[in-house]
């Protein structure tokens, strides 16, 4: 009896992540036009057409493109508010949560305190060896 639900709920999450990951591709594709990409044996082409060659991929694999379309439009909406309405009229409808702004800018800007003699990121992998090379 609740199978028809969990199916239906698991079928809407993967629609909405299909769009939010299209919405996504299509803010950074806006943002980074003209990155050259290569997309399956070697297509070419520049990162602003990357949104609609995945579309025409799923399309020629036998995929409705509604979901992807809808995310290409989330995406171009808050491309425009984001980057061209405030361009243009000086005024920004989108703001970042301070909290998050806090939280993704690092201890320090959170006011804890760093030590000394902490490295700054990364993973301490050791010295290494060039290959070929004996050791």
């Amino acid at each position: 009896l609740h199978y028809p639900l969990r199916r239906q709920r698991q079928m809407c999450i993967r629609d909405r992540s299909i769009s939010l990951i299209l919405a996504i591709i299509y803010y950074w594709s806006k943002k980074n036009p003209n990155m050259p990409m290569s997309f399956m044996f070697g297509l070419r082409f520049q990162s602003v057409y990357f949104p609609w060659v995945l579309i025409v991929f799923r399309v020629l694999m036998g995929g409705s493109p509604v979901m992807e379309l809808l995310g290409i439009l989330v995406g171009h909406v808050y491309y425009f508010f984001q980057d061209v309405y405030p361009l243009t009229s000086g005024i920004r409808l989108i703001k970042t949560p301070e909290f998050l702004r806090v939280w993704f800018q690092g201890p320090a800007a959170r006011g804890a305190p760093l030590d000394a003699g902490a490295r700054r990121g990364g993973h301490n992998w050791g010295q290494g060896y060039a290959l070929g090379g004996g050791h």
